[in-house]
């Protein structure tokens, strides 16, 4: 089983011979089941299917154009999302969510969800990050205001060296 975004690698998909079925997800994407001789649907394609179905079932749904996906991973993604208070409309929605990394005295602080296979949680906690930098797959970071111990880098080794991105925040006082 496996994800087709593209026209063309699913006409390619249903014309094999080993083709059994199809779903459509959403108008962007069909699920193609073909008949395998050893492998079985895999964690990360059930990781895959997870995400993108919260992703265009649940967000694009939600916030239409003012939802727009900076990068998946293989077991994350990450978006930028206009609304006016992101964390009532998260708690609108607790089902689909792991907050039990949020303050504890947050409205949404839960943990009810707490490691649970499936559900989505904040990278940042309760605190929503003011910048974004991606230049390539693993390679991002996220600046998290009045935090700066957690302001998240994930670089990615490349040929023994190790890329690092680092913010510069200048501060200026006017008098």
């Amino acid at each position: 089983m496996r994800l087709v975004a593209d026209p063309n690698k699913l006409l390619k998909a249903v014309a094999s011979v080993s083709f059994q079925q199809c779903e459509i997800i959403n108008s962007d994407l069909v699920m193609v089941r073909a008949a395998r001789t050893k492998e079985k649907l895999n964690i990360l394609e059930i990781s895959k299917l997870i995400m993108y179905k919260f992703y265009y079932d649940h967000l694009k749904v939600k916030y239409q154009d003012r939802c727009s996906l900076l990068f998946t991973d293989t077991d994350s993604l990450c978006c930028e999302t206009q609304t006016d208070d992101l964390y009532s409309d998260i708690g609108a929605s607790l089902d689909h969510y792991d907050t039990s990394n949020f303050a504890q005295d947050h409205p949404q602080y839960s943990t009810m969800s707490q490691r649970v296979l499936g559900k989505f949680k904040s990278e940042t906690g309760s605190v929503a990050p003011s910048e974004f930098v991606g230049l390539r797959a693993k390679m991002y970071s996220l600046h998290v205001p009045r935090t700066p111990t957690q302001c998240h880098k994930k670089p990615k080794a490349f040929r023994n060296v190790m890329f690092e991105i680092v913010f510069d925040i200048s501060i200026s006082l006017r008098s």
